[in-house]
């Protein structure tokens, strides 16, 4: 496949991803200002840290899109060897503001334990209408962009579905935790209720990002292939045996949901250009078959023969 129709390809994934991530932007506009007035009337850390997640999750959006209409516009012709690396950056951008907001959200519960305020009770009944919503809304869209991520091998689309499962997450816990503090509100100890469930709501958020960061790290360090795929890479050689004389090494990484594989193998001296083209087309395939999404380039090494 030359370098044009990759990019059409890349182009064509672009636009679904972009298609996918202005409904999820539009949704999360058409919900902020309605979440921020209930949460700075209700004065509850759960709506705050909820408020700061809206944001995050534009923020997110926002940036996931400028990559891909550059993929889109194929404006990407300084990158030699693909747009993988682009997007693993973009997912780790959004990954690092996850992070961010979440350690400033448990900073606010943190400061609400200390300083226990309580919360106004019509407006934690109206933010808690809202999570209802919420967790149906943010459930769809998890769902929708987990089989994106799946079918393009998008970091974005994977960074993308792990915001809309850690909002989820947080509806949830929002829910649990302003339908408590309404009915023990004569308890004394209630007021700790509503900052509590938001530290361990945003703490099990914090661990689906925890990986993408890594996955992310790995990526741009090119970091090699994982053991089960370098060793169906070396079932492949053994069962090719016979088309090549000489093995001289594999290179592995990663580059956007995509494995890339470099060989360098020597053929028999007799071997023709046609026939080595054949044999490396064989090899290719079988690797493309035994680790899916990937691209196998090989190096002909000198012949010993």
């Amino acid at each position: 496949m030359d370098m044009n129709s990759l990019l059409d390809t890349d182009a064509q994934s672009a636009k679904t991803q972009i298609k996918s991530l202005w409904i999820y932007l539009g949704v999360d506009l058409a919900s902020l200002l309605p979440i921020g007035v209930v949460a700075l009337m209700s004065g509850s850390t759960m709506l705050l840290a909820d408020l700061l997640d809206y944001s995050k999750s534009i923020a997110s959006a926002f940036i996931s899109i400028l990559i891909l209409v550059q993929i889109v516009r194929k404006r990407t012709g300084r990158f030699e060897f693909g747009i993988g690396k682009l997007s693993t950056f973009g997912a780790l951008i959004i990954s690092l503001g996850v992070l961010f907001s979440i350690l400033c959200g448990m900073g606010i519960a943190f400061y609400r334990i200390i300083h226990p305020t309580s919360i106004e009770n019509a407006y934690t009944l109206t933010g808690a209408i809202f999570q209802v919503f919420g967790i149906f809304i943010n459930m769809w869209l998890m769902m929708r962009n987990l089989k994106l991520s799946k079918k393009t091998g998008s970091p974005l689309m994977a960074a993308t579905w792990r915001i809309a499962f850690a909002d989820m997450l947080l509806c949830v816990g929002i829910l649990f935790a302003l339908v408590m503090t309404y009915l023990l509100r004569e308890q004394s100890w209630s007021l700790y209720i509503d900052p509590v469930c938001a530290i361990v709501a945003l703490a099990i958020g914090c661990v689906s990002y925890i990986s993408l960061f890594k996955q992310t790290v790995a990526d741009l360090l090119d970091l090699s292939l994982g053991e089960r795929q370098q060793i169906e890479i070396m079932k492949t050689l053994a069962e090719c045996f016979d088309l090549y004389s000489g093995f001289h090494g594999v290179k592995t990484r990663s580059s956007g949901g995509k494995a890339c594989v470099e060989l360098t193998l020597s053929f028999p001296g007799k071997t023709t250009v046609e026939d080595a083209l054949l044999r490396i087309d064989k090899i290719r395939q079988g690797i493309a078959t035994r680790i899916g999404n990937c691209e196998v380039n090989v190096i002909i090494a000198p012949s010993s023969d």
